[in-house]
């Protein structure tokens, strides 16, 4: 045999099959609604439609966080410790699919003659059953993601299709609360409730139970045999060598920073919708919100094979410095469109800062693939299952702390959802302010971090290169 022939097997080995590849991209779906959904369905449900104070909203929202500090870490150590002959990833995500599922349905069936305190107590704690199920079902999925191809460029096409199906679930998250609210106008649901619980349900059997089953059905694990012959990994050993690496420091804090000002601006760019451009008519300016989600999307699916191509040829660092250039002249572009007139404008908001998210959903996780090959270069172990659990929780808390902040600013403004569409204009201003600044503030502090990524298409190889001479290939 040849080189040449040789060279042509190696890159058909580290080749993931289209099938399995869009076996593990449907995950996407059920993990873009298992980290983000129950966030921003909880808003407009809890909030707009229940009468919640934001405040007590957002603690409730961030006190499963805490919660998923123990849990990740402990999930991630299971699955990497699991010797079954369905696999260390693969049982826990169909149970975990399943067991969130159902949860999730029970966050909505919360009584509504009763008092802000019991439903507070009602939201947080299925929420954190709800969130345990997550953490199940997501830390051994993010897992799997990294274990998928040993080729630096194949990472970033296995996580394209990973994102695809993300930006699926973006382009129809927004459009679920008002289906709720059509159907709680029928006659047959006779409550806008009934029709949010009805929604709520079909989301969790549906996306949750079903959907998410896939991946762990039909994805086989690469690195099962080689991960059964090693040592027990351990919780706190694994966590100390993780915070001595730096290129996983560097994609934790850009994951943080970017989590937050995500679920901060979704949060209150729908407060501008409905409350300034709309004068607080919560219907239409929620489906002009599922609109905006909807261009997201489609530029989401532009962005794609650009992103991938882009990467592919100049490096992945190269090709999250040009979103994060992208996403702050967005948040100029939001000063503008955002405000009363034409609400069609805010359709030009997708065009520049939709790449942003492409590039947070796939380009990080693969880079997350290179810093595993890292860590067993340096340690002689596989652990996806912990870096993707503090991966996973980093950015659960940001979300999180993104939903307490966003709570606080808007008391903090003087939002009263009493008042309707008769904010103050100082409020309204404030929400502005908040909403733009902190998009702009994001992107220049992940551009100053980036530069500090260490690992380059060529470092990666180089990295590759020895592992495979000192355990083989796989």
């Amino acid at each position: 045999m040849n080189q040449t022939t040789r060279n042509n097997d190696a890159e058909l080995k580290d080749h993931v099959p289209f099938k399995s590849k869009m076996a593990i991209g449907v995950g996407g779906l059920t993990q873009f609604f298992g980290n983000t959904f129950l966030n921003n369905f909880a808003f407009p449900v809890y909030n707009m439609t229940l009468g919640l104070n934001p405040g007590l909203l957002g603690l409730a929202m961030f006190i499963p966080r805490l919660w998923d500090a123990f849990t990740d870490p402990l999930m991630g150590r299971i699955s990497d410790n699991t010797h079954s002959k369905y696999g260390r990833r693969r049982p826990y995500i169909v149970g975990g699919a399943i067991f969130a599922g159902i949860m999730f349905g029970l966050v909505w069936m919360v009584p509504q003659h009763w008092s802000e305190n019991a439903m507070v107590t009602w939201l947080i704690v299925t929420s954190l059953l709800y969130y345990t199920g997550v953490t199940i079902y997501c830390v051994p999925l993010n897992s799997l993601t990294y274990e998928m191809t040993p080729d630096y460029n194949e990472r970033t096409r296995v996580m394209g299709f990973f994102t695809f199906f993300w930006k699926v679930g973006e382009s129809i998250n927004h459009y679920i609360f008002p289906l709720g609210l059509a159907l709680g106008k029928i006659a047959l649901f006779s409550s806008v409730m009934i029709g949010i619980r009805c929604v709520g349900w079909g989301v969790g059997l549906f996306i949750f139970a079903l959907i998410g089953m896939i991946p762990g059905l039909f994805v086989k694990e690469r690195y099962y045999k080689k991960a059964s012959e090693q040592d027990r990994v351990k919780i706190f050993p694994s966590i100390k060598d993780s915070l001595k690496n730096r290129a996983f420091l560097i994609l934790i804090i850009l994951n943080v920073m970017q989590s937050i000002c995500a679920i901060f601006a979704s949060s209150l760019d729908q407060y501008l919708i409905v409350y300034d451009m709309f004068e607080g008519d919560t219907q239409i300016g929620m489906l002009w919100k599922a609109y905006l989600s909807t261009g997201y999307a489609v530029m989401g699916f532009i962005s794609i094979p650009l992103l991938t191509a882009f990467s592919s040829r100049y490096s992945k660092r190269k090709a999250l410095t040009l979103v994060y250039t992208l996403f702050a002249l967005s948040g100029i572009v939001k000063w503008f469109v955002f405000t009363p007139g034409s609400p069609i404008k805010i359709l030009l908001d997708p065009l520049i800062g939709a790449p942003i998210w492409i590039g947070i959903a796939m380009i990080l996780p693969s880079m997350m693939a290179d810093v595993c090959d890292e860590d067993e270069l340096r340690h002689y172990k596989r652990r996806e299952g912990m870096f993707g659990a503090m991966y996973s929780w980093v950015q659960k808390m940001g979300f999180s702390l993104a939903f307490l902040g966003a709570g606080v600013a808007l008391n903090i403004v003087g939002f009263d959802e009493q008042l309707g569409g008769n904010q103050s204009p100082g409020t309204i201003l404030g929400i502005r302010i908040i909403f733009v600044g902190g998009v702009i503030l994001t992107a220049l502090l992940a551009l100053l971090v980036l530069q500090f990524y260490p690992i380059s298409p060529e470092r990666a190889l180089e990295t590759r290169k020895e592992l495979e001479a000192r355990r083989g290939k796989v």
